[in-house]
């Protein structure tokens, strides 16, 4: 099922939707490492997980569909999918160029990882052309922002915006200020909630993302890549709350699963 983002009905070009390939964190067994597809004008996959190929195959088999992939970090939840998704375009016969876009210092290490997965497959005789782009402002008409968060390692935010609409993802990391002002009047914001209480980890708590939520309602926000024996308590924590099926118009904050 694909979640419609809310956009100008006289901008029906711009329309898009996004669809939760997963949800769970690093060591989830019941769900796939969190990864977005967003797909409109422009088609862009959030971040890229061991366990995302599969579950992507589940909703595209067109090579050529992805114009791109963002990756937050480093962490193999976050990007050891990379390798086996580009060996599958690849063999599959995708014919356009790929952007890799990422943030800060990730990009060595991303192609180090794809180097270990497949050495050699990827080199430019061999494969599409791989556009690698560090710190990105665009994605063909697509503007993309970002802003570090507080992690264990360098993660960087993204923000998608079109005149109708506008996207957020956190990958992983605790809220900063830089963050908190790239979030601000977002249509939809996709932020990851690990944990029901502080524990010191870089990571947000189901309680800040509330918070959130409260203050700017005007800002559809899911929850993604919770710890793994806490999501039930968070919706019942949300429920409780009456904010996982929200009663009060304008205020929405879901815990999504995949295929949403």
């Amino acid at each position: 099922m694909k979640n419609e983002i809310p956009g100008e009905a006289s901008a029906q070009s711009d329309q898009a939707s996004l669809v939760f390939v997963g949800v769970g964190d690093a060591t989830d067994p019941q769900h796939p490492n969190t990864s977005l597809w967003l797909d409109g004008a422009h088609s862009l996959l959030l971040d890229c997980g061991y366990s995302v190929p599969q579950a992507f195959w589940q909703h595209c088999t067109d090579p050529n569909r992805l114009d791109g992939i963002w990756l937050s970090h480093g962490h193999a939840d976050h990007c050891f999918g990379l390798p086996g998704l580009l060996l599958w375009m690849r063999t599959s016969g995708r014919t356009k160029p790929l952007h890799v876009l990422s943030a800060g210092d990730v990009q060595p290490h991303l192609k180090q990882v794809l180097e270990l997965g497949y050495p050699g497959s990827f080199a430019p005789e061999k494969c599409f052309e791989l556009i690698w782009q560090a710190g990105p402002r665009q994605l063909h008409t697509w503007q993309l922002s970002h802003a570090q968060t507080s992690h264990s390692v360098s993660n960087h935010a993204v923000r998608i915006d079109t005149p109708s609409w506008s996207v957020a993802y956190s990958g992983d990391g605790g809220m900063t200020a830089e963050s908190r002002a790239l979030f601000s009047g977002v249509s939809v914001l996709v932020h990851e909630c690990h944990d029901s209480q502080r524990r010191g980890m870089g990571h947000t708590t189901i309680g800040d993302l509330t918070q959130l939520a409260r203050g700017q309602p005007e800002t559809r926000v899911f929850g993604i890549h919770h710890r793994r024996d806490e999501r039930h308590q968070m919706e019942r924590e949300l429920r409780a709350d009456g904010l996982v099926h929200p009663s009060r118009p304008g205020l929405h904050l879901t815990l999504p699963l995949p295929s949403d």
